[in-house]
């Protein structure tokens, strides 16, 4: 069978969890082996992001477009010409992004943030909550299979768009197969001035959701108890940054918390390995790719107490109440390290690698591709 993965516009590096996804999915692409022929679609403004394989044929949709991609009407439909040109009978949608067409297909959801939170600036501006309805309503219904992280996913799915549970299939989200091959860059450390287990960490953008208000004050509360710890940022500022400079300025933790901006792979996993723990404080989920990362190189998780973050580590983080720095101030004073427990997180960090992922999304394609040959492909 032919098989049509849609990637829509490549993310940037500075895009954080998204671009790692992409990143670590089309590499988990490349190396799987299997008898349907693959196609990839993609967007990509400054020239070919991918080059061509034996086993994998990658399509620039604006290159495609011939100049035309700027008009709404020629974007919008590029990607159905296409298929039907390529003879596609099956896509899978691989990230939240949605190009209409008429063949059978599979849909990726990360998160109904605009639903379950729609008080968040960045599911409400600029028309954000009516941008995600409209795709969601047009994606979602005539979908064959929805794929969702997490059973708190699927119930959300299901509540909110009344879809049927049989429908929606979950495909837990993987660990990026490169932070169990990349060596760490420990100058990082020296530039933010760090010791080991001197600092714990949150990876994440400035969108509001993210929380990093509630660490600001769980670290002020550890500062009055005596603690010495730092806390560091990195991630790009998406509206945020500046309040949360300033809530810092008020506290009088400059000299405590470090704003590290954009650090590569490398720097990052040294920033995991070297932290007393990753405080994941998110207010969203359901799932999240930081707590798999901090797993595979032996960080202990605390994380906010989502139900998402729940179903998706068990009992393998410590869960703290978001809204309440108390919390979190209590549990990081009094954690005991278990290098035991913490080797049990690698194996199971490892065990939802990459290459494991795209086993699972195969399975569901084959079973559609099962089903689907009980008539003939390419139907006209």
């Amino acid at each position: 069978m032919r098989i049509g993965f849609y990637l829509g516009k490549v993310q940037r590096a500075t895009h954080g969890g998204g671009h790692t996804f992409e990143v670590n999915f089309i590499d988990s692409l490349l190396k799987y082996e299997t008898n349907h022929e693959i196609y990839v679609y993609y967007d990509s403004k400054g020239g070919n992001a991918f080059e061509s394989t034996d086993r994998v044929k990658f399509i620039n949709l604006r290159k495609e477009a011939k100049g035309f991609y700027f008009i709404p009407c020629v974007k919008k439909n590029i990607f159905s010409r296409l298929v039907e040109k390529d003879k596609i009978d099956f896509v899978y949608y691989c990230t939240p992004k949605f190009a209409p067409c008429e063949k059978p297909y599979a849909f990726t959801v990360w998160d109904l943030g605009h639903r379950v939170a729609p008080y968040f600036p960045e599911v409400s501006r600029k028309r954000q909550f009516f941008k995600r309805e409209e795709m969601y309503n047009n994606a979602l219904p005539r979908a064959s299979k929805i794929v969702i992280g997490t059973n708190d996913g699927k119930n959300d799915i299901c509540t909110y768009y009344n879809i049927s549970s049989n429908k929606v299939e979950i495909i837990e989200m993987p660990t990026p197969m490169d932070v169990f091959n990349l060596k760490e860059d420990d100058s990082i450390l020296d530039k933010l001035n760090l010791e080991k287990n001197g600092y714990i960490y949150y990876p994440a953008q400035f969108w509001a959701h993210k929380n990093h208000y509630m660490l600001v004050q769980t670290l002020k509360l550890l500062k009055d108890k005596g603690s010495n710890l730092k806390l560091v940022f990195t991630g790009s500022n998406q509206g945020n940054m500046d309040y949360i400079k300033a809530q810092v300025k008020e506290l009088n933790l400059e000299n405590e918390v470090i704003f590290a901006g954009f650090v590569t792979r490398n720097e990052l996993i040294s920033l995991y390995k070297n932290a007393f723990g990753l405080t994941y404080a998110s207010l969203l989920g359901p799932d999240n790719i930081p707590p798999l990362e901090a797993m595979a190189v032996g960080c202990p998780v605390f994380i906010s107490n989502l139900q998402g973050h729940v179903d998706q580590l068990g009992t393998r983080a410590v869960f703290f109440d978001p809204m309440n720095p108390e919390d979190l101030a209590e549990k990081i004073l009094t954690y005991q390290r278990n290098d035991e427990w913490l080797n049990l997180h690698k194996d199971f960090a490892y065990s939802r690698n990459s290459d494991f992922y795209m086993q699972k999304v195969f399975k569901l394609i084959d079973e559609m591709a099962n089903l689907m040959s009980h008539w003939y492909l390419n139907y006209q």
